[in-house]
């Protein structure tokens, strides 16, 4: 998988960051709860909120919230959380919830092996 970049202008220079080498199981609990706010929650200043800082997360905190503020539309800050999370389960190789063949609800998929 292509790892993903954001670019911000930065004391007056253009800088690209990546994520982490690694995702941490921190990473990967907060992209599940960011999940939760963003599908149950109707107000968009609670949602904004919520995902600032799991961005910087996700990029290692390589950059402040208050730089993602200055540097990232209003519309466009939803559409590039979606894209984290979407980075992050990829990494993690999580599943939305399945049936197993018993019937069974599986939560993720964390046995799979990964490539």
């Amino acid at each position: 998988m292509k790892r993903m970049k954001l670019e911000l202008q930065i004391d007056g220079k253009k800088k690209v960051f990546r994520p982490k080498n690694s995702i941490t199981i921190d990473v990967v609990n907060r992209s599940l709860e960011l999940e939760q706010v963003l599908l149950k929650s109707s107000d968009p200043f609670e949602k904004i909120q919520a995902c600032i800082p799991y961005i910087c997360a996700v990029f290692g905190h390589k950059f402040t919230a208050q730089d993602l503020e200055r540097n990232i539309e209003f519309t466009d800050i939803l559409p590039l959380t979606k894209e984290v999370i979407f980075y992050v389960t990829a990494y993690a190789k999580l599943q939305l919830p399945t049936e197993d063949p018993k019937g069974q609800v599986v939560p993720f998929d964390l046995h799979r092996k990964r490539n």
